[in-house]
């Protein structure tokens, strides 16, 4: 073993899907899964959350003139990009400064052409997060919400980097929003008390036969969607919170611990004792990214 045995931390975690404030006050059905379920909900949630188009897809897709540079290469006002994205950049959704972001209204959610399969998008993440979305959205009859579309193989998603960039790009165009996030986490906190702040959506209470019912790990990355959904309603629940904790290695102990008492730091006996609550951390995120020092609220041992 190579670290002491984990602690709680005093946070709670929690993870789930959320939308903007603004689409909670406009559509405040939207925060219940109630308000989700059902055909008779199909039509507005197709219209609502729109697919998020690349900078590459934007420029390739939509711009007129192939995002064409203008002068100053910077944005004019109601331009979406700037120039064509260089090779680093084609898979961006939001590029402050370059790229807005876009959201295509496309086949999926064209309920005129196709008023029994339109559907709205979810922003989802890599099949390796723990919530079984597929479950959730077929189970409790979410019919007019999909995950597909997103650029992930062979489950449609995104990666978490481009999950922030299209909330980003959301809130910089004024467009409705479905993701799957979790808190406590900087760009939660980033957006508390804006019209952009995260909206948690109420989804059936986790209970024990709900947690134990759901999908394999395995099973959240099959390619069949069938297999994702898993054969029973019964693990279809919202995300239960759970206590994170602290993990410190060993050596930090056994280093200080071979010095003579004297001068042994008391900074280990703090930090297997610190406890800090949400709130605590929002605080402390939120002073951390009024410093500008890095804007994702990371410290350089988690950016090595």
């Amino acid at each position: 073993d190579i670290i002491d045995p984990p602690l709680g931390n005093g946070l709670i975690g929690r993870s789930g899907f959320f939308i903007p404030s603004r689409t909670a006050q406009e559509f405040p059905q939207f925060s219940s899964w109630y308000g989700l379920s059902g055909e008779e909900h199909r039509h507005l949630l197709a219209e609502t959350f729109l697919r998020p188009l690349s900078w590459k897809e934007y420029c390739t897709q939509v711009s007129p003139s192939n995002c064409q540079p203008n002068e100053s290469l910077l944005l004019d006002e109601g331009q979406v990009a700037a120039r064509f994205p260089r090779s680093n950049e084609e898979e961006l959704y939001f590029q402050e400064g370059l790229y807005t972001g876009y959201f295509l209204l496309d086949d999926q959610n064209n309920c005129t052409a196709n008023p029994m399969t339109c559907q709205g998008h979810v922003i989802s993440p890599p099949c390796g997060w723990t919530s079984p979305i597929d479950a959730q959205l077929f189970w409790n009859n979410i019919v007019g919400l999909t995950r597909d579309g997103g650029p992930n193989e062979p489950v449609p998603g995104y990666s978490a980097a481009q999950m922030a960039q299209i909330y980003h790009a959301a809130n910089f165009t004024g467009k409705h929003v479905m993701i799957h996030w979790y808190e406590p986490e900087p760009m939660y906190t980033e957006f508390i008390g804006t019209d952009y702040e995260m909206i948690p959506i109420t989804f059936p209470v986790p209970t024990l036969q709900c947690l134990e019912s759901r999908v394999s790990a395995a099973d959240r990355c099959s390619a069949s969607e069938e297999v994702r959904r898993g054969n029973s309603s019964l693990g279809a629940c919202g995300d239960d919170i759970g206590p994170l904790q602290r993990l410190i290695a060993k050596v930090v102990a056994e280093h200080n611990h071979a010095l003579p008492e004297q001068y042994q730091s008391p900074a280990y006996s703090m930090l297997m004792h610190m406890a800090v609550t949400n709130l605590d951390m929002n605080l402390i995120i939120a002073l951390w990214r009024s410093k500008n020092v890095d804007p994702n609220g990371n410290d350089l041992r988690e950016a090595v």
